[in-house]
């Protein structure tokens, strides 16, 4: 039933993709425009209740991440992707490609460049969201906090871990609630989520490592990820089903010579 209202959700958003590009006359240019869609619904019911890291949350747009990193005194670097797909006019197979959009954002704290902070997003087709946030701080020597406090801090805030694994600690969540009783079994079956085509097990993630000092209770760094799998696995659907859309509006439209681009000045 759950798989069931995902695939519905995921017809109703091509469908209204479909409709908001049929509002215009198609140009047939080797550049096609984006139809901005939004988070899937099954994706949005629970992504707004999972906590921030450090101000940046899981769905947000790269501008709002933007506008915090610049508040916060981070220096931002974007990542540009464009979407590409192979269609055939007048029998002839083209490369068609998508405006650019920013898919991912990395910022160093001007004041401790050992701060960083990686967001990476999904495609417009689904709201252009951030699944993916990463944070590292490197500690300085004078400026080590100590392990049980920052364990317990993390905790507090994100929920109790479900295991440990080569020094990382996994929090796993259920409708944006913590589900501390997930076991490694389901995590192993996780292997590849990004690129297949399995509806993953899991949906959002935190974990993080914390590894102490040779000898000490002082922290040498601090990793912080939280990655939202189910909203990156519908990603490549939607993608794949608004790529076919675009690839049928090619045939549809350009099938002439006209669209065709000219020969070769000689």
């Amino acid at each position: 039933m759950r798989y069931r209202n995902y695939i519905y959700s995921a017809i109703i958003l091509v469908v209204s993709l479909s409709s908001a590009h049929a509002e215009a006359p198609f140009k047939c240019a080797s550049i096609f425009q984006i139809k901005k869609g939004a988070i899937p619904t099954n994706i949005a019911s629970y992504i707004s209740k999972l906590k921030d890291i450090s101000g940046f949350r899981l769905g947000m747009n790269p501008g709002d991440a933007l506008d915090i990193m610049k508040r916060d005194g981070y220096r931002p670097t974007t990542t540009d992707y464009n979407l590409t797909h192979e269609v055939r006019i007048n029998n002839i197979g083209r490369r068609v490609e998508s405006d650019n959009y920013i898919s991912g954002i990395t910022g160093q704290k001007i004041t401790d460049p050992s701060d960083y902070i990686s967001i990476a997003f999904t495609s417009p087709v689904t709201g252009n969201g951030a699944f993916d946030i990463r944070k590292t701080i490197e500690f300085q020597t004078n400026n080590r906090p100590l392990f049980n406090e920052t364990l317990n801090a993390i905790e507090g805030k994100y929920g109790r871990h479900s295991f440990q694994k080569d020094g990382t600690y996994y929090i796993y969540y259920k409708n944006g609630m913590n589900e501390p009783e997930y076991t490694q079994e389901m995590v192993d079956n996780e292997f590849g989520y990004a690129s297949s085509k399995r509806e993953p097990n899991t949906q959002s993630t935190l974990s993080f490592s914390i590894p102490k000092m040779s000898g000490g209770e002082g922290l040498f760094n601090m990793k912080i990820y939280m990655i939202d799998r189910a909203y990156k696995y519908y990603d490549n659907i939607l993608r794949e089903q608004y790529l076919q859309e675009i690839e049928k509006t090619y045939s549809e439209n350009c099938n002439d010579k006209t669209s065709m681009p000219p020969p070769p000045k000689l």
